[in-house]
């Protein structure tokens, strides 16, 4: 009876919801912004880490009671799944944790556990850290903060105390994924190293806990032996310095450690510059730019001690140090002191590398005038070097070349660089001509007396001008005193800025002419000689090239807004006759510049009249004052083949069907111009050539009955053996041939002799020619009409008695009748 009654009190004692310390339920706040909520309930108790633990397992297990009481077949039911297969387990697991995420800590537990135990599977492991990151971001990770301990937190209630302990279990599951995924993220197979790589990456990106030891582990991937994953791991890098730009100065750091590390790959440090690189500048960044001039300048003297290092290297940090220099606040004599090693690196390494150096040297002489003279010989020099004009540094290269033209105080010095860069322009292609010309014109523009830099012949011949001693007289001689707008921004020196070349070197005489060969540009004299490429130039065969050297002849600016480094390449020629549509490319371009900029710039897209179809009605109703040099032919053409359709359809209207009818090729007429039609076209444009001047073989003709003699004897040898493959068994029931048909007509069994003689006399009175060859060349072809017109009438003849066509054989039927008629010995008549 006693044990009934105690039965009886137990069943009767149900626990409420409202003795919960947490609500359960959809709308309630996420568990680390509770503790705001329980301010008020304080009671200034203290809870130590045991009495803590103690309060939450109390909280869980009354959770789970009321939980299993509310949903009796659900509970039993993620039970049940908890002990079948790992799917079904991962995913009752993360149903309970979703139900309410602070009483489920030992699920999360037992989820993290799970994925240990998988760590061999590669598949199963990737599919539970995948579940895993998405229960941190989402649930237990705050936004605005790190975790914290439990002896870093003063809980005052019952409630706070079991948060301060939900939050120190946390932080320790969490410590415990992230040493799993870097187990992962160091698996044989590069791909699931890019996929851990990229679960760090992305807990780094979204919330602050432990991203010192998450940016370690990503930063340490850039050494990775896989080329794929760290340039997986560099891109993801800069995607964070992008989402996140307070993190420059952490991710900088990070990156020094790494470079200097002992026993460090090459590869890990070139992907560490590319990253520092990459980092854009603000303003306010000027701390961190003197860091990574610092750090590039260490790193360009551990370099140079090396002697296996690429140069692709010195190109990063080149490129690093002038992107950095704008920004910082540093003093340059320690950068001085690398000066002869830019230098080195200027003559020594490849093109791309150079470039990096010379823009480096253009920035120093900005601010420091005594290295001009070196940087500009070094600059002039590299103009001859053949492998800059295919280099993809060649925009670049041009662009410093303008700068550093504008910036020269040198007349003649500019002059010299403006007529290099017009020799060059005499034996390339049209894209690198109209980028030279775009950059004269644009130099001649911008230069404070750049209207004085096309001036022909601006100094007199020093022979011509000197007078010796006895042709002086006591007679006064009056010179006019030049003005402002007459004298030289600057005279040239009469030796070298140099110190070490006024060091035993006999006296210099004076310069009278212009010397192609001079290493120094001040001293080739520019100023004695004129332009004469420019006259070349007026006369291009591309209509682009000739109309930029007229503009420049006659002074005037030449007006472009694009690219002609791109413009003007065969590509974009072709690509006017390809004819995409419009809407799809934009649509392109908008996604590309949604991913990154630097993708939305390599799409083109074609505006103004580059953005009209050539073959479109509305090209041809454009102003021809739009039209721009390069496209006029085509405008003209399409123009002339717009007019002659409409004249054609005009004409089809006025005729009627039945004499229009086989006369009149539709399509042809509307979508082609005939041979008459173009010959006319070319004709109009050869008016002003004269006619005597036009070389002309004297042998063409001869040439051409050479080649129509050698071809008749092949073609009867292939018109024979065609005619031995169409042999059968016999005359009833073997396939039909041209040869079948009614016996031969008397003009058509006359023989050889007869047929030439007859043949002679027709061409003599009809053609009117004497001369051997071509007598025979149109004999030939008037028996090649002849031939197939009877071959027509003797098919016409077979198809009006069978009415069946000839039916096609196969290779193995074709053998087996020339076997046949080989065997039986059947004669055929062969016409020529």
């Amino acid at each position: 009876m006693v044990a009934k009654s105690k039965k009886s009190q137990s069943q009767t004692f149900t626990p409420s919801k409202s003795e919960l310390l947490f609500k359960v339920g959809k709308d309630i706040p996420k568990w680390y912004a509770i503790d705001n909520l329980s301010s008020s309930k304080s009671n200034h108790e203290k809870f130590d880490k045991r009495k803590c633990e103690e309060i939450y397992r109390s909280e869980r297990t009354l959770y789970q009671t009321l939980y299993q009481q509310d949903q009796t077949s659900d509970y039993q039911w993620l039970q049940t799944s908890l002990s079948t297969t790992s799917k079904d387990r991962l995913a009752a697991l993360v149903t309970l944790i979703r139900r309410s995420p602070i009483h489920t800590i030992f699920e999360l537990e037992t989820l993290i556990n799970l994925l240990q135990s998988n760590i061999q599977h590669r598949r199963d492991a990737l599919t539970i850290a995948e579940v895993l990151q998405d229960i941190f971001l989402n649930t237990y990770l705050p936004e605005n903060r790190r975790l914290l301990n439990i002896t870093q937190q003063t809980p005052n209630t019952k409630q706070a105390a079991a948060l301060a302990h939900v939050e120190d279990t946390i932080k320790q599951l969490y410590s415990k994924f992230i040493d799993l995924l870097q187990q992962i993220a160091h698996d044989p197979i590069g791909p699931i190293r890019i996929k851990a790589v990229s679960m760090l990456e992305r807990l780094l990106s979204q919330r602050p806990e432990q991203e010192k030891r998450l940016l370690e582990l990503i930063v340490d991937k850039l050494g990775d032996p896989d080329s794929n994953v760290a340039a997986k791991t560099l891109h993801l890098l800069n995607q964070l310095l992008e989402q996140h730009p307070g993190m420059k100065a952490v991710v900088v750091n990070e990156i020094e450690r790494l470079l200097f590390r002992q026993n460090i790959r090459q590869n890990a440090q070139h992907y560490g510059l590319c990253c520092l690189t990459a980092i854009t500048f603000s303003s306010q960044d000027n701390e961190l730019a003197n860091k990574l001039i610092k750090i590039y300048f260490a790193l360009f003297r551990l370099l140079s001690i090396k002697e296996d290092v690429s140069s692709k290297f010195f190109a990063i940090l080149l490129g690093g140090v002038t992107r950095a220099i704008s920004f910082a606040q540093v003093d340059l004599d320690n950068i001085i002191e690398h000066l002869n090693d830019l230098f080195r690196i200027v003559h020594s390494t490849n093109f791309k590398t150079s470039v990096r150096a010379l823009q480096l040297l253009f920035r120093l002489a900005e601010q420091r005038s005594e290295i001009d003279d070196r940087y500009y010989n070094a600059l002039y020099k590299k103009l001859s070097e053949p492998e800059w004009k295919n280099s993809k540094m060649l925009s670049t290269f041009l662009n410093l070349i303008f700068k550093s033209m504008l910036k020269d105080s040198m007349e003649s010095r500019i002059r010299a660089f403006m007529k290099r860069l017009l020799q060059l322009c005499l034996f390339n292609d049209v894209p690198f001509i109209c980028g030279i010309l775009l950059l004269i014109s644009e130099l001649v523009k911008r230069h404070p007396n750049g209207s004085r830099l096309l001036l022909f012949s601006q100094k007199t011949n020093i022979k011509m001008g000197q007078t010796t001693g006895e042709d002086e007289d006591e007679e006064e001689h009056f010179h006019d005193v030049p003005s402002d707008d007459d004298q030289p921004l600057q005279t040239v020196p009469e030796t070298s800025s140099w110190d070490h070349k006024n060091l035993n070197q006999p006296k210099q005489t004076n310069i009278d002419h212009y010397d192609i060969f001079k290493r120094n540009p001040l001293y080739c004299g520019s100023e004695y000689t004129c332009f004469h490429e420019l006259l070349f130039l007026r006369n291009h065969s591309h209509p682009t090239v000739a109309l930029f050297a007229e503009n420049i002849f006659q002074g005037k600016s030449i007006e472009y807004n694009g690219n002609p480094l791109i413009d003007f390449n065969s590509m974009r020629f072709f690509d006017r006759f390809i004819y995409k549509n419009p809407k799809k490319e934009i649509a392109k371009h908008e996604i590309l510049r949604k991913k990154s900029r630097h993708a939305a710039g390599r799409l083109y897209l074609p505006k103004g009249v580059k953005a009209v179809a050539v073959d479109s009605s509305e090209y041809t109703r454009l102003n021809p004052a739009h039209i721009p040099a390069d496209e006029r032919f085509l405008y003209t053409f399409m123009k002339m083949r717009q007019e002659n359709n409409e004249a054609a359809q005009s004409r089809k209207k006025d005729k009627s069907t039945d004499d229009f009818e086989g006369d009149i090729d539709d399509n042809e007429s509307i979508e082609s111009v005939s041979d008459d039609e173009f010959d006319k076209y070319l004709d109009h444009f050869m008016d002003d050539v004269d006619k005597d001047e036009i070389d002309v073989d004297e042998d063409d003709n001869n040439s051409v009955e050479d080649i129509a003699s050698t071809v008749q004897p092949v073609h009867r040898n292939d018109e024979q053996t065609n005619d031995d493959d169409d042999d059968g068994d016999g005359i009833d029931n073997r396939p039909f041939t041209l040869n079948d048909g009614d016996e031969l007509s008397d003009d058509e069994q006359l023989d050889d002799n007869d047929h030439e003689t007859i043949s002679n006399e027709h061409i003599r009175d009809n053609f009117k020619v004497d001369n051997e060859r071509e007598m025979k060349q149109i004999k030939w072809e008037l028996d090649r009409e002849r031939t197939f017109a009877q071959r027509t009438r003797r098919y016409d003849k077979h198809m009006k008695k069978t009415g069946k066509r000839k039916p096609k054989l196969t290779r193995r039927e074709k053998r087996r009748q020339m076997n046949q008629t080989n065997l039986k010995k059947k004669k055929r008549v062969h016409f020529s």
